[in-house]
């Protein structure tokens, strides 16, 4: 009805001003230049409203032409041959040119709509590309269809049932349900609703309805399998990281059951040599045999502290692999040594530079990481030299540095040294080991999204830095596979 108004009033206002230049120019233009002015004028029309109001300027040039510029005046009669042919000239060229520009004009809005829905496609495809796998994917994709298309509303019923909706949809959800069961688009000019069924190969995943005026049957036909494939694409990647999570927490759980076994080498080894001296009692003191029963339960404590964190991490699944707790890192450090053997505490020296930092950790597994490290550098270096563990602070990480004197690490080997059970030749025969102790430091403190650096000279030794992310900042893929 709008484009109706439009064509009438526009060919009303055109017979107006060809009128109008009529009775302007008729004593001052000839023929010919007044039928080049009202050509143009025709088609102008055309192209503004359309071929039927053309036709109508066109008629009313003719007539206006053949009343003002024809002799004899202010007739409608033509005498001469000539005007007649001029006339009828004017008024075929007129209706042939108002209709080819009926046509550009038409075929430009084509084109424009063409191009408008190539755009939305384009932004609809690269827009499914950077879905996040980790919130509901549904949603999300209604949301990015409703901005695309300039929707009114948009829902979408996967095959799982689960149904997200973005503005406001007049269909039900048992509709999206018939239409999913009988595998078949529909479109509803009524409520101006195009329904598709969403496919991977030749399967149903799922149905997609959008509600909006103007909808393009062509673009919901090319949208559709755009969202189906952001929805397998979506699936896959939770797929497949839901299985290295899993692989990984595996890996995790068994490097720390491997140390928390080499753990229990250490205080085994003081048990059994302090019951040794214990069978030849009648060559000890009151005092002596005293100091060996206390080391016996010291270090029977320990086993046992150990044994208990063996079967807590024997019991644990994948999901709570990492038990996260904020603590601080100067209590993180000093627990840990704490548990070294009573002759080694001594020969560590700890220095706090942290400021009181605190880390999102599972402290028993951090502790073991900082253990094995020291308990490595206590084995590496002299008796009488002592391990430094320095805890320091940047902007985003708490660092713990522990340096031990007259060992070194060559460059080649520094990447070997955290693989299971690497040992350096050099020090194969020199020092029991079995090689998982650092390769069990590295996966734990990766697991809480860190990094263990090395950087060592035969000048100054060897220092092993082990970079934990600050309370707040620990990184959230890391929190999610622990």
């Amino acid at each position: 009805m709008r484009t109706q108004f439009k064509a009438i009033a526009s060919a009303a206002l055109a017979c107006i001003a060809l009128c109008s230049f009529s009775i302007l120019l008729n004593t001052q233009v000839e023929l010919a230049f007044a039928s080049v002015l009202f050509l143009l004028v025709t088609m102008v029309v055309a192209w503004r409203a359309g071929f039927r109001a053309a036709s109508a300027a066109a008629l009313c040039g003719t007539l206006c032409l053949d009343y003002f510029f024809t002799a004899p005046r202010y007739t409608i009669r033509v005498v001469s041959a000539a005007d007649v042919a001029s006339l009828c000239a004017f008024a075929a060229v007129a209706l042939l040119t108002s209709h080819l520009s009926h046509q550009i004009h038409a075929q430009s809005k084509i084109l424009v709509a063409q191009r408008e829905r190539q755009r939305a496609l384009y932004e609809l495809a690269t827009a499914t590309l950077l879905l996040d796998w980790r919130d509901p994917i549904g949603d999300q994709i209604c949301g990015l269809v409703l901005n695309s298309v300039c929707a009114r509303g948009v829902a979408l019923l996967e095959v799982t049932g689960d149904i997200s909706v973005a503005g406001t949809v007049a269909v039900s959800t048992e509709s999206l349900q018939a239409s999913l069961r009988a595998n078949q688009n529909s479109d509803v000019t009524r409520l101006s609703t195009a329904i598709r069924v969403l496919h991977s190969g030749v399967r149903p995943i799922g149905v997609i309805c959008v509600e909006g005026e103007g909808l393009d049957a062509l673009t919901m036909d090319a949208a559709a399998p755009i969202i189906a494939s952001a929805i397998e694409r979506s699936r896959a990647v939770t797929a497949e990281v839901a299985a290295e999570s899993e692989r990984f927490s595996e890996q995790l759980r068994t490097s720390i059951l491997d140390g928390l076994a080499h753990a229990f080498k250490t205080p085994l080894t003081t048990i059994s040599v302090s019951s040794s001296a214990l069978a030849d009692i009648s060559s000890l003191s009151e005092a002596e045999r005293r100091d060996l029963l206390l080391l016996i339960r010291s270090e029977s404590d320990r086993l046992a502290r150990i044994t208990e964190r063996v079967l807590k991490t024997a019991r644990l699944d994948r999901k709570s692999v990492l038990v996260l707790q904020t603590q601080p890192v100067f209590a993180l450090a000093k627990e840990a040594i704490a548990d070294l053997a009573v002759g080694d505490r001594d020969r560590v020296l700890l220095t706090d530079l942290s400021g009181g930092a605190g880390v999102d950790v599972d402290a028993n597994i951090l502790k073991l990481a900082i253990l094995q490290i020291v308990e490595n550098a206590l084995k590496y270096s002299p008796s009488s030299s002592p391990v430094e563990v320095t805890l320091d602070c940047s902007d985003r990480a708490a660092t713990i540095s522990i340096h031990n004197h007259d060992s070194y690490i060559d460059p080649f080997e520094q990447q070997l040294i955290f693989r299971r059970f690497y040992r350096s030749p050099k020090v194969a025969h020199s020092a029991p080991g079995t090689g998982i102790g650092l390769h069990v430091a590295h996966q734990s403190v990766i697991a809480h999204g860190g990094a263990i650096k090395v950087t060592s000279s035969e000048q100054s030794g060897t220092t092993f830095h082990i970079e934990i992310p600050l309370a707040g900042d620990i990184h959230e893929e890391h929190a999610t596979a622990g």
